[in-house]
């Protein structure tokens, strides 16, 4: 994944949290049907072991959810931008708007992402657009609504390790240095 002041926007596999097994990576304790990016994350929680599987799910590794950012009764907009040293490109847009003061907001997350790597047949291409709705009809009273959309195109370069061919061996089946 791309790297930014110390913090992957990505991970694809979730990796052990106890030793034991990959955790679930689930989305407001629901298990989603598409990749973890930070871009519209606003924290994450991780129960290890046992305590993951107290909602019904999870592995004995344990659970990563990602919460994702809510409509707010505020307008605020924040850019981010970000290139590396393939040229690969990030760029996110978050508008917040109130549309009903204090009763209506809504929000509007777009990523756009392009990730290189060293093979030059390779890349990543993403557009994803999130989007929420919050209705505080009353004091107590709030109806949210979330979701997600967007296409990628990728040809990601081969993640497993070269093969030891036959002929690194001997007629004896030890290893032997090439001349």
């Amino acid at each position: 994944g791309t790297e930014d002041a110390g913090c992957s926007h990505r991970t694809g596999a979730v990796p052990p949290v106890r030793g034991l097994a990959p955790a679930d990576s689930t989305r407001g304790y629901f298990l989603p049907d598409i990749d973890f990016d930070s871009y519209n994350t606003d924290r994450v929680t991780v129960s290890r072991g046992p305590n993951g599987m107290l909602f019904g799910l999870g592995s004995p590794g344990g659970i990563v959810d990602n919460s994702l950012k809510q409509a707010k009764l505020i307008d605020s907009t924040e850019i981010a931008f970000s290139v590396d040293s393939l040229a690969s490109t990030r760029s996110v847009l978050d508008l917040n708007r109130v549309v009903v003061p204090r009763k209506v907001a809504l929000r509007i997350i777009g990523l756009k992402k392009e990730d290189k790597y060293q093979q030059e047949e390779s890349f990543k291409r993403e557009q994803r657009l999130y989007g929420t709705h919050l209705h505080r009809p009353f004091a107590h009273t709030a109806s949210r609504i979330n979701g997600e959309i967007g296409p990628h195109n990728t040809t990601e370069p081969p993640h497993s390790r070269p093969a030891r061919t036959p002929s690194d061996r001997g007629a004896d089946g030890k290893r032997h240095e090439s001349d």
